[in-house]
């Protein structure tokens, strides 16, 4: 009779082992996960955040390359010069009058 209350009392102590394994392996793969600075979610998060700063930056590079395109084109180009002065800042060379005619 004593063998059986053993066996009953290991398989009890088994069972109770095995939940308390299971709950700590549960919680180690949350902490895996939602670790404020290691975690699989905080990696997911970077990432994305890095994916978005380097589109940022192509798309910052890609306007900086215009710009200095434009900048050559003032430097070299006299007719261009001209016509942004014109165009955008309404400028007039020496004895030109402007008529503005409203109909």
């Amino acid at each position: 009779m004593g063998h059986k209350k053993t066996i009953k009392q290991s398989r009890v102590e088994n069972n109770i082992l095995s939940r308390f394994t299971l709950i700590l392996i549960s919680i180690c793969i949350l902490y895996i996960f939602f670790s404020p600075q290691h975690g699989l979610l905080n990696l997911v998060i970077i990432h994305m955040r890095a994916e978005k700063l380097s589109a940022e930056l192509y798309a910052l590079e890609s306007q900086n390359e215009e710009i200095k395109l434009e900048i050559s084109k003032i430097q070299t180009d006299k007719n261009y010069l001209e016509k942004i002065a014109r165009n955008k800042y309404g400028l007039l060379k020496e004895n030109e009058i402007i008529y503005n005619i409203k109909m």
